[in-house]
């Protein structure tokens, strides 16, 4: 029998829907297992999609779309394990933004919960795709994964009173040194520099 059952089943709906590749998936499932028979099992299971995946790409096939060619990045399981992650609750109230500013190192899955205190508010972040409509009470989640550091603008796209277009914040995504060594391995292996 499967360990956390919830946490399996938000798995595979995830895994479904596309969300969730399967190596992430076996590897997800591998750290909620307290068997290690179950736990290897798993483990195994992903070393043996990403051999799949390997093989696919050294034939340069397209299969649903997706080119498994030209990609001369190695990967190994360890770009598959879950992202940390970090959740904040963003409100919006009294035309502005609590907080307006987070902070987040790189690499760390940021969920944000957000939603409209006072009255309703709009959010928007074009660096990360974020556009949503914050309805007076009701809470609504956007998921980003920065992976870039830098610090990216949001704002409020609906009149909500005096001072609405002056509504912002920013998110600032810390670098890391694990972030800085993959942009400097990734420089390195390009052949053009």
């Amino acid at each position: 029998m499967l360990d956390g059952s919830a946490a399996v089943t938000e798995m595979f709906n995830k895994a479904i829907k596309g969300e969730l590749m399967s190596i992430e998936l076996y590897l997800q499932l591998s750290e909620t297992q307290k068997d290690p028979d179950l736990k290897d099992f798993f483990i195994r299971m992903a070393k043996e999609e990403l051999g799949h995946k390997k093989a696919l790409e050294g034939m340069g096939l397209e299969v649903f779309g997706m080119n498994f060619g030209d990609d001369d990045e190695v990967e190994t399981l360890d770009d598959y394990k879950p992202r940390p992650l970090k959740e904040i609750e963003l409100n919006a109230e009294n035309v502005k933004f609590n907080p307006e500013t987070i902070e987040v190192d790189e690499g760390v899955k940021l969920i944000l919960k957000m939603k409209g205190v006072d009255k309703s508010y709009g959010i928007v972040c074009p660096t990360y795709a974020i556009k949503e409509y914050l309805t007076q009470g009701e809470l609504v989640i956007a998921e980003i994964f920065p992976d870039q550091p830098g610090e990216f603008e949001f704002f409020n796209n609906v009149p909500a009173g005096s001072g609405w277009k002056d509504m912002r914040g920013r998110i600032v995504v810390k670098e890391t040194e694990e972030g800085k060594l993959k942009r400097t391995k990734k420089k390195d292996d390009d052949p053009l520099g």
